[in-house]
């Protein structure tokens, strides 16, 4: 979504709210599990009593194969907060690469503590 969206920003989705073009979405994408795609709407239009999106990304040439049905969008962008995602990932990894460690040594020697008694 570059330029609008810059790569690790913080981005604030609200639910359940009116789409309509022009908007960008985030959306589960139907081919693969736990993936959310967030794409602009460039369509909105009712097929067989469903709405349903077609989107693109800003800088993508093309519109995005796939149509989106109302059930797949899980919201709306509300806001951005550049930079913060980047912030959120470095804490997630710290967790990985610091607490983890850290909770097997507090753990080895707690071991060790109640051993000797």
């Amino acid at each position: 979504m570059y330029p609008a969206i810059k790569p690790g920003s913080l981005l604030v989705i609200k639910k359940d709210v009116p789409v309509t073009v022009g908007d960008v979405i985030a959306y589960k994408y139907k081919n693969a599990k736990d993936v959310v795609v967030t794409h602009r709407v460039t369509e909105a239009m009712v097929l067989d009593g469903r709405q349903i999106f077609r989107t693109k990304g800003d800088f993508n040439k093309f519109a995005d194969p796939l149509l989106v049905s109302q059930n797949e969008v899980v919201g709306k962008l509300i806001f951005q907060i550049p930079v913060m995602g980047n912030v959120i990932s470095s804490f997630n990894f710290l967790a990985v690469f610091f607490y983890a460690p850290a909770g097997f040594f507090v753990g080895g020697l707690l071991s060790r503590v109640f051993k000797r008694k």
